[in-house]
């Protein structure tokens, strides 16, 4: 019943939630989930990944949770699903956000809007540096629009839909935040040259 309201709620949720500008410079991406063992470290994997694939290799990607599990690893569950996509989370350790790993990102972007109450109450100062990922799922409707489910817990499946998710939503987001770079590209060589012709 507590779904179903909160799914309807949300399939009216005013516009303030949509999808906000991408800053024209960015050079460091914080995700943040609420443990930082099966979401957040995933998607910082595949962002890097997919910048550097890309060319942007100056550009950084990390992790944190607002309640860091203490279970000190990522589930088996999470890194048998993360394998499939090409991402090891064998190794990664979670740990908490701090005024630290906010003041030091461009953009933080969370996996639900809950997450970016949570840092709203946090990090007041540094609210117009978050962005939710889901927003960047074009397939996603109604309430999944306004967030990635946690699988942590839940079947094979609920890990593979959630990396499924993730990996598109960071794909559409990485391309956004290389879109002003490329038009820039494109102005540049396009600038004619001076003539070296005499009068």
């Amino acid at each position: 019943m507590k779904e179903a309201v909160r799914r309807v709620r949300w399939a009216v949720r005013p516009a303030s939630v949509d999808r906000r500008a991408i800053p024209a410079e960015v050079r460091s991406l914080l995700f943040v989930c609420l443990g930082n063992i099966c979401r957040s470290p995933f998607a910082a994997v595949v962002a890097q990944r997919y910048l550097n694939e890309r060319g942007a290799t100056g550009v950084a990607c990390t992790s944190a949770g607002l309640r860091p599990s203490a279970a000190g690893a990522s589930p088996p569950e999470a890194c048998v699903a993360s394998a499939r996509y090409g991402v090891s989370l064998r190794d990664h350790r979670p740990r908490a956000v701090t005024r630290a790993l906010v003041d030091g990102c461009d953009l933080i972007v969370v996996m639900e809007r809950e997450h970016a109450d949570g840092l709203r109450k946090a990090y007041p100062d540094r609210y117009d540096r978050v962005i939710l990922l889901p927003l960047f799922d074009g397939t996603a409707r109604g309430y999944e629009r306004y967030r990635i489910a946690d699988p942590f817990g839940q079947s094979p499946e609920e890990y593979d839909d959630c990396y499924r998710r993730i990996q598109g939503a960071v794909g559409e987001l990485v391309a956004e935040i290389l879109r002003p770079r490329a038009a820039e590209g494109r102005s540049s060589s396009g600038r004619s040259r001076p003539s070296s012709r005499r009068s």
